[in-house]
């Protein structure tokens, strides 16, 4: 059986054996009406959520909260115009959710550190008190 091209079918040549009979190629690449659907261009939205699943926009928040909570950042205006920055830079689009993992993870991230220095505290408090006690007798 040989095959040939019939053009007076589809717009778009489709291979056919010598009766005309649609046969598709081999290996795919039929027409969309067909069934079979061509790559398409990457959105926006899938590129998002390409760098969401590795991870990107986590490891930035994370970087960027973990900047703010050394040095205590208050200004919400450099906090939110930073996070954008290092979002930028990464080739992310802003999203408003990101500001609020953020938030988020900074609150989580200075309740931590106050916890750290707290104990600190405490026990620097303990050592002065032992220190004090001990020099006494």
């Amino acid at each position: 059986m040989s095959w040939m091209q019939c053009d007076f079918i589809q717009i778009s040549p489709v291979w056919a054996d010598s009766d005309c009979n649609i046969s598709p190629p081999i290996g795919g690449g039929l027409h969309p009406s067909q069934g079979f659907q061509y790559p398409r261009q990457r959105t926006k939205e899938d590129v998002r959520k390409g760098r969401e699943a590795v991870g990107l926009v986590e490891k930035v928040i994370e970087t960027v909260a973990q900047r703010q909570v050394e040095r205590l950042e208050t200004d919400d205006q450099k906090r939110l115009e930073e996070l954008h920055r290092e979002l930028e830079l990464e080739g992310v689009e802003w999203d408003s959710k990101y500001l609020e993992s953020l938030n988020l993870l900074r609150e989580r991230l200075i309740s931590a550190e106050i916890a750290r220095r707290l104990k600190l505290n405490i026990f620097n408090e303990e050592t002065t008190m032992l220190l004090l006690m001990a020099a006494a007798l």
